[in-house]
C-alpha cells in the first residue's frame, strides 16, 4: 500500500499546505473531474480502506439514502390510510423518531459494553436485524395503528443506531487524517444524496403501482447488505484490560454518563406522553420542559466550547416549528377533499419534486465542498440561517393561494422551492456536521457525537410538538377527509411564523459558535476530555481550593 505522501493521483503533482493539488487546483482528494472520480475513490480506498467504504456504502448510502427515503415517502400515505390528523401525525413523529434522542445512551452502551470485545459490529447486527424484521412486517401484514407505529419505531431505531456507530467510525478517521476528512465526508453525503435521488425518482411510481405498504419490503431489502458489511468490517477486538481502561476513561468523565441519562429521560418522557395522548398542549409542554432540562445540563457539565455548540443546535432546531403534516395534506388532497388545492399526484409529488430536491441537495453538497473552506463556520451559519428563513417565508404565498393571483402556477412554484430549499439546507447542516467531528474527543467518539446530535434531534421533537400546538391554536387540522377546505385557512400564517422564528438563533451565533474554518483545529478543546473546564468542574475546583485553604489555616 502506498504511503500517505504518495496519495496524489495520475495528473497531480502533490498538494500544497492547504491540501490543494498544484497541477489542477483541486483539494488534496483530487475531487475535480480533471483528476477523475475513479482516482478520487482510489484515493479514499488507499487512505481509509475498502471495508470502511463498503460499510459506509451499505449504511449511509443504501439504508439512509435509499431505504430511508422510500420509507419516508411512504409514511405519510400510510398515516393517511389510517386517517391520522395533521396534528396527531406530528405528535406521532415524536414517538416514531424518539430513537434519535436515545443516541447518547446507544453510544454509551456501545462504548462501555462491547460484546465479545467488539464495540460496533454486534450492535450494528442487532439493530439492523430488528429493523429488517419490522420492515418486513409492515410490508406484509395489516395491523392496528399502534402496532404500525411500533414497527416504524424499530425501523428508525435501526437507521439511527447504524448511523450513529458509522458516524463515530468516520469521525475518528477524519480526526486521524484531517487533510482528507472533507473528502470522506463528501463520499458519505454525496453518496447518500445520489441514492436518495434514485429513491425519489422511483418512489412516485412505487407508491402508485405497489402501494405504500409494499414499499417497506424494499426498505427491508436495502438493509440486508448492512448485515454483511457489519459482519465483515475490520474492528480491532479489545482485550479485557483495554475494556477496563476504556470504561475507566468514561467513568472519569461521569458527566457524560449523567448527560446520557438526562437525554434518555427526555426521550422516554416524550415518547411516553405521545403514546398516551396526542393533545398538542400536553406534548408541547413536556417537550419544552425536557429541552430546558437538557440545555441546563449541557451548559453545566460539558466543556464550554462543546456546550455552547450543543446549545445552539438545540435552540436553532427547536425554533424551526414544523408544519409539514398539514402541508402534505394541502399538496396531496384530491379535488373532493380540497377543491382549491394543487392536487399533486403521487408521481409528481414524490418523483418529480423529490428528484429535483435530491439534485439540489447534490448541488448544495458540491458547492459547500468547493467553497466552504473560504468561510468560517460562524459566517456559514449566519448566511444560511437568514437565507433559509427568507426562502421558506415564500411558502406562505402558496398556502394563501396568492401565487395564483400573481400568475404563478402551483407546479412552477413548487419546482422553484424544491430547487433552492435543499441547497440552502445543506449549507445550514454541513457546517454543523463538520463541527460535530472536530468537537468529539478521541476515545469516546460514539458517546460525544451522540450527545451533540441528540440535541439536534431533541430540537426536532420540540419543533414537531410545538408546531402541532401552533396548528391547534390556528384551527389547522386536516386529515384527508372530504370537504376540509376550512382546515387550510390559517396554514399560511402558521408557515410564516415557522419561517421567521429561526432568525432568533442568529442572535446567538457570535456567542455560541467558534470562529474557525473547516479543517482548522478548535481552540480550548481537550482531545481526550469532553468535560474539561466545565462550569461544574470549575465550581468543584473552587470549592476544593477553599477547603484546602481552610484546612491550612
Amino acid at each position: 500500500m502506498a504511503s500517505e505522501d504518495d496519495s496524489s493521483c495520475c495528473e497531480c503533482d502533490g498538494s500544497d499546505s492547504h491540501g490543494a493539488c498544484r497541477a489542477c487546483g483541486a483539494c488534496g482528494a483530487c475531487r475535480t473531474s480533471r483528476c477523475g472520480f475513479a482516482a478520487w475513490l482510489a484515493m479514499l480506498r488507499q487512505e481509509f480502506g475498502g471495508r470502511l467504504l463498503f460499510l459506509l456504502f451499505a449504511i449511509q448510502h443504501l439504508i439512509k439514502g435509499l431505504g430511508a427515503t422510500i420509507g419516508g415517502r411512504a409514511n405519510p400515505y400510510l398515516c393517511k390510510e389510517y386517517h391520522v390528523s395533521a396534528q396527531d401525525m406530528q405528535i406521532l413523529k415524536t414517538l416514531i423518531f424518539s430513537p434519535y434522542i436515545l443516541k447518547p445512551m446507544l453510544g454509551l452502551t456501545s462504548d462501555l459494553f462491547p460484546i465479545k470485545g467488539y464495540n460496533k459490529a454486534p450492535y450494528l447486527l442487532l439493530a439492523t436485524g430488528a429493523g429488517v424484521a419490522a420492515a418486513f412486517v409492515v410490508g406484509l401484514a395489516e395491523m392496528p395503528l399502534r402496532m404500525f407505529v411500533l414497527c416504524l419505531f424499530l425501523v428508525e431505531l435501526m437507521i439511527c443506531t447504524d448511523d450513529l456507530l458509522t458516524e463515530a467510525i468516520y469521525s475518528r478517521q477524519m480526526q486521524d487524517k484531517p487533510m482528507h476528512g472533507q473528502d470522506l465526508l463528501t463520499f458519505v453525503f454525496a453518496g447518500m444524496s445520489f441514492w436518495s435521488l434514485l429513491a425519489s425518482l422511483a418512489s412516485g411510481f412505487l407508491l402508485t403501482f405497489l402501494g405504500a405498504r409494499a414499499v417497506y419490503l424494499l426498505v427491508a431489502a436495502c438493509a440486508l447488505p448492512a448485515l454483511v458489511a457489519a459482519f465483515t468490517m475490520q474492528e480491532p477486538r479489545k482485550s479485557a484490560s483495554a475494556v477496563r481502561a476504556a470504561r475507566a476513561k468514561i467513568w472519569r468523565q461521569k458527566e457524560l454518563f449523567i448527560l446520557a441519562l438526562v437525554m434518555f429521560g427526555a426521550s422516554v418522557s416524550l415518547s411516553s406522553v405521545a403514546a398516551l395522548t396526542t393533545r398538542p398542549v400536553v406534548n408541547a409542554s413536556v417537550a419544552l420542559l425536557a429541552a430546558l432540562v437538557v440545555l441546563a445540563a449541557f451548559l453545566l457539565l460539558l466543556s464550554p466550547v462543546i456546550a455552547k455548540f450543543a446549545a445552539f443546535t438545540l435552540i436553532q432546531t427547536s425554533l424551526h416549528l414544523s408544519v409539514s403534516a398539514p402541508a402534505f395534506y394541502f399538496l396531496t388532497d384530491t379535488s373532493e377533499q380540497y377543491p382549491k388545492g394543487p392536487h399533486f399526484s403521487k408521481v409528481f409529488y414524490n418523483t418529480c419534486l423529490g428528484s429535483v430536491g435530491s439534485l439540489a441537495t447534490l448541488l448544495g453538497l458540491y458547492s459547500y465542498n468547493r467553497l466552504s473552506a473560504y468561510f468560517s463556520y460562524r459566517t456559514l451559519l449566519l448566511v444560511s440561517n437568514i437565507t433559509f428563513s427568507v426562502l421558506h417565508l415564500a411558502d406562505s404565498l402558496l398556502f394563501s393561494r396568492l401565487n395564483l393571483a400573481l400568475g404563478i402556477p402551483d407546479m412552477a412554484f413548487a419546482f422553484g422551492n424544491q430547487s433552492l430549499g435543499p441547497v440552502v439546507y445543506q449549507w445550514l447542516w454541513m457546517p454543523q456536521v463538520g463541527l460535530f467531528s472536530q468537537l468529539c474527543p478521541k476515545g469516546i467518539e460514539a458517546t460525544m457525537f451522540a450527545l451533540i446530535v441528540a440535541c439536534h434531534n431533541l430540537g426536532v421533537a420540540v419543533a414537531n410538538s410545538c408546531g402541532a400546538l401552533l396548528l391547534e391554536r390556528l384551527g389547522c387540522n386536516p386529515r384527508g377527509q372530504l370537504a376540509e377546505s376550512a382546515e387550510f385557512d390559517s396554514l399560511w400564517l402558521a408557515s410564516a411564523i415557522a419561517s421567521l422564528l429561526p432568525l432568533i438563533s442568529v442572535v446567538a451565533l457570535v456567542a455560541l459558535i467558534p470562529d474557525v474554518k473547516p479543517g482548522e483545529r478548535v481552540s480550548n478543546i481537550d482531545e481526550g476530555d469532553g468535560t474539561a473546564g466545565s462550569l461544574w468542574k470549575q465550581w468543584m475546583g473552587s470549592e476544593h481550593t477553599m477547603l484546602v485553604q481552610s484546612d491550612s489555616s
